[in-house]
């Protein structure tokens, strides 16, 4: 489990196709400065839980599941791409952001970028599948970053569903929010205390 908060960003370097999956590689000063960090931990990268394989210095490798591959963006990346890294949350910790599990619902698009004074702004597309666990003010994990929704849009007529969020400079400087682009790929996951409210609302 993970809050949201990124701590770290790294480096993708390798993604090598298995039987199982896949691969990867990630560098990253994170490996080096958290020294309890070791074999079987988790890490979310760009909001994917992953354990790690192996570890020296500061790189560390984490296998990828076939499912995993379908449902996120991790197999889409190119060498050198910047990633979002946090590592799980330890009894005592401060919760800043909201409980993520780093199991993502699907991919999202960027689909319009503004800036209003210092703040920039991001719309996202995604189906009309999680749509219903996306609202105003309610949390998102955009590839790991917990972020509180602003507008949503779900015009069923056209099929059209997006959401977007306010993006301070804090956060805009020390993620990946930086480096997106119209058409950026982004991982997405819904806030588990709304999934679990929907299955119980279509339980009863």
């Amino acid at each position: 489990m993970f809050t949201g908060i990124i701590s770290h960003q790294g480096t993708f370097n390798t993604l090598s196709r298995t039987a199982e999956g896949a691969d990867i590689i990630i560098k990253s000063a994170l490996f080096l400065e958290n020294k309890n960090l070791k074999l079987g931990d988790s890490v979310a990268i760009n909001g994917t839980c992953l354990t790690i394989v192996s570890i020296e210095q500061d790189t560390a490798k984490f296998n990828i599941a076939s499912e995993t591959l379908r449902k996120t963006t991790l197999g889409m990346l190119e060498n050198n791409t910047t990633v979002n890294l946090e590592t799980s949350l330890r009894i005592g910790d401060t919760i800043d952001g909201h409980f993520v599990y780093g199991h993502i619902d699907e991919t999202g698009e960027v689909i319009k970028i503004e800036q209003e004074s210092e703040t920039w702004v991001f719309t996202f597309k995604h189906s009309a599948e999680i749509s219903k666990f996306i609202t105003k003010k309610g949390s998102i994990s955009i590839d790991g970053t917990s972020l509180t929704v602003g507008e949503c849009l779900n015009d069923k007529e056209k099929l059209e569903h997006s959401f977007s969020v306010y993006i301070i400079p804090h956060t805009y400087e020390n993620t990946i929010f930086k480096n997106y682009k119209l058409g950026t790929k982004v991982n997405l996951e819904s806030d588990i205390l709304a999934r679990y409210a929907s299955r119980l609302l279509n339980l009863s």
